[in-house]
């Protein structure tokens, strides 16, 4: 079985549990776009570090309530979608469509934990959170105050 479809069994449980298939698809969607983009910016330096994964590790757990082996498959998953994608246009646009301003912004601030897990900002890092919150319509005040909100967990 490839991971696809172990993440597709996986959130088949969600379905059983009540939901739609159409709500456990987005949802799913929205789950590997959101990963991919913290493992975009994993990378934005050049190399994805220990720290670096065990903070994504952290998000998907506490964020997407999954435990340990389910999101190191979502990880596994969303990083071949992001190795078959050529931009982040398409991962932005699953999370701008599907969650609220709020939610968003809570993406913002789980990708600056990520970038600063390493004790560091690289120019290409900043470059990269610009980016997406510009694709996620999110003002540069907003991004800021996610920033400040970020780095009060280091």
């Amino acid at each position: 079985m490839n991971l696809f479809e172990k993440l597709k069994e996986f959130f088949s449980e969600e379905q059983k549990a009540g939901e739609s298939s159409k709500e456990t698809n987005a949802k799913e969607k929205v789950r590997i776009a959101s990963c991919a983009l913290l493992l975009e910016a994993a990378m934005a330096d050049g190399k994805i570090d220990d720290k670096e994964k065990n903070v994504i590790l952290k998000i998907l757990e506490e964020d997407f309530a999954l435990a340990e082996g389910d999101a190191q498959i979502l990880i596994n998953v969303s990083g071949e979608e992001k190795q078959n994608s050529v931009d982040l246009y398409r991962f932005t646009k699953m999370v701008d469509k599907n969650l609220s301003y709020d939610e968003k912004l809570n993406v913002l601030v789980n990708i600056w934990k990520v970038i600063f897990a390493d004790g560091r900002l690289d120019k290409y890092e900043d470059q990269l959170i610009h980016r997406i919150a510009n694709l996620l319509k999110v003002s540069h005040r907003e991004l800021i105050d996610a920033k400040m909100e970020a780095k009060k967990t280091y």
